[in-house]
């Protein structure tokens, strides 16, 4: 990722997430939909079901076993709950109880008929209601027409396959006539059919924007902006991700052109390839490893320099008791700070190594297949680069093993120091075993490391020791050459005076 625009970046704009509209889980909504007579508006209420289940510990099997007389107690405890058409019952529905049901007829009704709350419900205390109620699971708000128009021309922005769901609603008259004679009238039925027409708009809007748009719109829910605005720092972060994603995926790609290629000149262009996107491999990487990095060398810093104030307050200032033992915590406090940034360095340096060495032996390996498919003579060309990957490859199997062993020391000086720290409590006995037996484990860890750093040297002596030996080889039959050559003309010389002699 290019950062050329770093600086307009912080100068006001903002980074959206990718993903700030998905939702993380889905829920089931309900919503119901009434006429407000006294307000002249829709009552709308909306119910998340996942989370009052949740709330109130039903348990969808249990509902399925319960008998013929439970149903039918839970049958008329619903059907007492018809919304009315009254101001006082649509404002009622803004409470988190249980779920009503509108007086139109249709496969939304139904759907409300068949979801209804454990009959634990009416046992349930007022506190437990307050914490639904804080669980954010029902929402209530009343609109007009033209509400409803200005929120579906919102959706509509966001995607337009919505348009031909809104119903048509009855003419609104404006002007002195609403003053002079109100509001036209709307027949009962053509109402309810109204409402249910919206209850169904709704369902649609929620499968086509989503619950986080269409509640943004409806009922303006109150979310976190860091849910949607992502920090300039994980930007950057994702950044030298993408940056070492691509350039891993591109150095896999060459690696997997060895099977097509049967030619060596065509190969000897492929490992050049090959070079440059190890390089950019190493290059990411090493990217992404100093940004990683930085936070935790500038806590190290400043703890070293806070406890270096710290010793010079200490030691030139007349200081009570009290502010003795305050800055004797607070250096105590930059101290573990201090330790807790050199334990993240030292994890990210050894996820650096593991990096770098994961695309060095993959790339030597790769090689490694292509000397089977070739005879000696023409793979005499390939021979440098080989002894050169093979040294890199324990090379950096070495830098990874003594930056595991440095994470291990580390480690180990933590255990020891919470070991000497324990305090004369009951339970220390029994704490001081565990730590000795998570000590004892980090010791047989550091055996095995230093084992194979044992390894790796010798892989790396090898390695420079079968180089040295094939130049060598190389000189002598050089030098063979040019002896024997010597010798034909150290001949026809010494014929030559021969012949001269005789004459």
């Amino acid at each position: 990722m290019s950062f050329t625009m770093e600086d307009s970046l912080e100068s006001g704009w903002v980074a959206v997430r990718p993903n700030a509209f998905e939702e993380k889980e889905k829920h089931k909504f309900v919503f119901i939909v009434a006429w407000n007579e006294v307000e002249g508006k829709f009552a709308i209420t909306c119910h998340d079901r996942t989370v009052q289940r949740r709330s109130f510990g039903r348990d969808p099997l249990a509902e399925l076993s319960l008998d013929d007389g439970d149903k039918a107690k839970l049958s008329e405890s619903t059907r007492g709950d018809k919304v009315s058409r009254s101001s006082s019952k649509a404002a009622s529905d803004a409470t988190p109880k249980s779920p009503v049901r509108t007086q139109t007829a249709g496969p939304d009704a139904e759907v409300l008929e068949e979801d209804k709350l454990s009959p634990s419900l009416d046992s349930l205390d007022l506190q437990e209601l307050n914490n639904l109620s804080r669980e954010d699971c029902s929402w209530a708000g009343l609109f007009s027409f033209q509400d409803f128009r200005a929120i579906h021309q919102q959706l509509c922005s966001v995607n337009s396959a919505l348009e031909p769901f809104l119903p048509v609603f009855p003419e609104e008259p404006a002007g002195m006539w609403t003053v002079l004679f109100g509001p036209a009238e709307v027949p009962e039925t053509e109402m309810d059919q109204l409402c249910h027409s919206l209850q169904v708009y709704l369902g649609h809007a929620l499968d086509t924007c989503g619950w986080k748009i269409l509640s943004q719109v409806l009922f303006t829910e109150k979310d976190d902006p860091d849910e949607y605005y992502e920090s300039l720092s994980e930007l950057r972060q994702s950044g030298y991700e993408e940056a070492l994603s691509r350039a891993s995926r591109h150095l896999q790609e060459l690696l997997e052109k060895h099977r097509s290629t049967d030619s060596m000149v065509e190969l000897l262009e492929l490992y050049e390839e090959e070079d440059q996107a190890y390089g950019g491999v190493l290059e990411a990487s090493t990217q992404l490893h100093q940004y990683l990095l930085q936070p935790f060398r500038d806590m190290r810093e400043l703890a070293m320099l806070r406890r270096q104030q710290i010793k010079i307050s200490l030691e030139n200032d007349y200081l009570g008791p009290r502010r003795v033992e305050a800055l004797k915590r607070e250096d105590s406090d930059w101290q573990k700070k201090a330790q807790e940034a050199v334990v993240n360095i030292q994890e990210f340096t050894v996820k650096y190594f593991e990096i770098t060495a994961r695309a060095q032996k993959g790339v030597y390996e790769r090689m490694k297949v292509d000397q089977r498919k070739f005879g000696k003579s023409s793979w005499t060309a390939a021979v440098e680069r080989m002894e050169r990957l093979r040294f890199s490859v324990a090379k950096e199997t070495l830098q990874l093993q003594r930056a595991r062993e440095l994470s291990l020391e580390q480690r180990k000086h933590t255990l020891r120091k919470e070991m000497q720290s324990l305090c004369s409590r009951e339970d220390a006995m029994a704490l001081l075993d565990h730590m000795e037996t998570q000590y004892y484990e980090l010791q047989l860890q550091l055996y095995d490391i230093q084992a194979e750093i044992l390894q790796c040297e010798e892989l790396l002596l090898t390695a420079q020791l079968d180089s040295i030996r094939r130049q060598m080889t190389g000189i002598y039959k050089i030098m063979g050459y040019y002896l024997s050559f010597a010798n034909v003309l150290q001949r026809n010389s010494n014929n030559s005076l021969d012949l001269a002699f005789l004459s």
